[in-house]
C-alpha cells in the first residue's frame, strides 16, 4: 500500500510539474524580453506617448502601466 502511495504522489508531482514549465515555455517568445512588443523593435516616441495616453485613462489597468514602464525602459535604452 505505501508503494502505491508514494508512486501516485510521484507521478502526481511529475505531472505539475511538466504542466507548470509547459505553460511557461508556451507562453515564452523566443529571443523577446518584452512581450508587449515585437522582438528587435523599440518603441519610439510617439509610441511611448500612446501608452502614456491608454495608461493616463485607466490607471488602474495594470497590462498598460506595465506596456508604459515596458516603453519607457526599452526607450531609454535605445539611446545608450
Amino acid at each position: 500500500m505505501a508503494r502505491k502511495t508514494i508512486i501516485s504522489s510521484a507521478i502526481f508531482f511529475a505531472f505539475v510539474i511538466v504542466l507548470t514549465v509547459g505553460q511557461q515555455a508556451i507562453g515564452q517568445i523566443p529571443n523577446q524580453l518584452a512581450q508587449d512588443f515585437v522582438a528587435g523593435k523599440v518603441p519610439g516616441a510617439e509610441g511611448v506617448a500612446i501608452y502614456e495616453k491608454e495608461s493616463a485613462a485607466n490607471p488602474k489597468d495594470l497590462h498598460t502601466t506595465r506596456k508604459l514602464g515596458k516603453a519607457y525602459f526599452f526607450s531609454v535604452l535605445r539611446r545608450r
